[in-house]
């Protein structure tokens, strides 16, 4: 066992060779900003190793495709990697899929520094600390397959203390046997505790920064402490450049649009506050009555509503990612009854919502077709497809 509390920074999944994506509208300067979101970030990852001084770093794959990657990307990266070999920190790296020893440019030489697993078999070092070995890392890059069984991983036993590195999708019960004390993962978009005993954890650490409004709000790496009796710590580090975040919000039916504007760049500059500087790309969820909803949900209202936001956005660390309107309320009764093409339209919709009206025209959708309503309004997402349909039919009709 380490005399001292040995310290190491985990991180995987910077996945350089995406780029951020889903945007309903960008100006030249947010564009920039999201193509260099993914890079500054892991930027980060590095420097904060070198802030905290950090024994080693361990790199759980899927940082690169070789063939999909930018040079300049390539060439940070490497930067990287040298600051660390000057500060005396070493990397222990496993490879994903693509970016493993058997995937890397022979033309392109890692530093000494960085030791890059062989996905073929389990490889063993000695990481010393203060010139007395003090952990035992067992590293492998992803096989073909891309998941280990309980016979490929190392149990560690007889090690004072050992961690492993990887990138594979495992369960919690094949890491429960042997010795190893900190399981390295990686291959995931979003953080993720498997294991989180006093002296044993199993974690991957998720891309440094989110690419689509599902993969969750705050993301990093971890930074990871062992102390001398083999107590483990692990704490997130955020060093995300751009965050997503959706903010829900009810509006008044009717509001103008200007003041709907106005309501929401409010809220945006409010959330700005406990966003540490970082760009926050919010997806709004709107949630309204029948008149509010009939506008906002035309595409061509709804691109103009975006483009107004993002015009009140400009230098004030938000950006509108999308828009979702939320239709709250009833269509007013009266409607129904109309001798009207609206009322036989709404009409004809109750009908179907009560079950008394097969809906669809197969004949004319093809077969994968998204949109379709399905022949039973029993689930959710069919009353809420047939509540939308009725919300833009009664504002064609009503000439909204």
């Amino acid at each position: 066992m380490a005399a001292r509390t040995v310290r190491f920074l985990h991180a995987s999944d910077f996945r350089l060779h995406e780029p951020l994506r889903g945007a309903l509208y960008l100006n030249e300067t947010i564009q920039k900003l999201l193509l260099d979101a993914p890079l500054e970030s892991v930027c980060r990852v590095f420097q904060y190793a070198v802030q905290e001084k950090v024994d080693f770093v361990l790199l759980s794959g899927d940082l690169l495709h070789p063939l999909q990657t930018s040079p300049h990307c390539w060439t940070v990266l490497l930067e990287q990697f040298r600051h660390l070999a000057d500060q005396g920190v070493m990397v222990y790296w496993a490879g994903g899929a693509s970016d493993g020893p058997e995937q890397w440019p022979p033309g392109i030489e890692l530093p000494a520094n960085v030791v890059h697993f062989s996905s073929r078999r389990w490889t063993r070092c000695v990481h010393e600390v203060d010139g007395e070995p003090a952990v035992v890392i067992y590293g492998k890059s992803t096989p073909a397959g891309g998941r280990f069984t309980g016979r490929d991983l190392p149990a560690g036993e007889g090690e004072p203390l050992a961690v492993a590195v990887c990138n594979a999708e495992v369960d919690a019960d094949t890491l429960t046997a042997g010795a190893i004390r900190y399981w390295a993962l990686g291959g995931r978009h979003v953080k993720r505790t498997l294991i989180e005993q006093p002296k044993r954890i199993a974690h991957y650490p998720g891309t440094p920064q989110a690419r689509t409004p599902a993969h969750g709000e705050s993301h990093g790496c971890t930074l990871v402490e062992i102390d001398p009796d083999g107590n483990l710590q692990a704490v997130h580090i955020p060093v995300d450049r751009a965050r997503f975040c959706t903010e829900r919000i009810f509006v008044r039916d009717g509001i103008p649009q200007g003041e709907l504007v106005r309501v929401l760049a409010e809220r945006a500059r409010q959330s700005c506050a406990r966003a540490d500087g970082r760009l926050l790309l919010i997806t709004w969820e709107i949630e309204s009555g029948p008149a509010t909803s009939a506008w906002m949900l035309r595409d061509d209202v709804l691109a103009e509503l975006v483009e107004q936001l993002a015009a009140a956005a400009v230098t004030t660390g938000w950006w509108p990612w999308g828009v979702v309107p939320l239709i709250d309320g009833e269509l007013p009764g009266a409607w129904y009854g109309e001798q009207s093409l609206l009322g036989d339209y709404l009409r004809t919709a109750r009908q179907a919502e009560q079950g008394e009206l097969v809906l669809g025209a197969p004949e004319y959708l093809p077969a994968d077709d998204a949109f379709a309503l399905p022949d039973s309004m029993a689930t959710p997402t069919a009353r809420r497809r047939l509540k939308e349909a009725c919300i833009i039919g009664t504002a064609a009709l009503r000439g909204a």
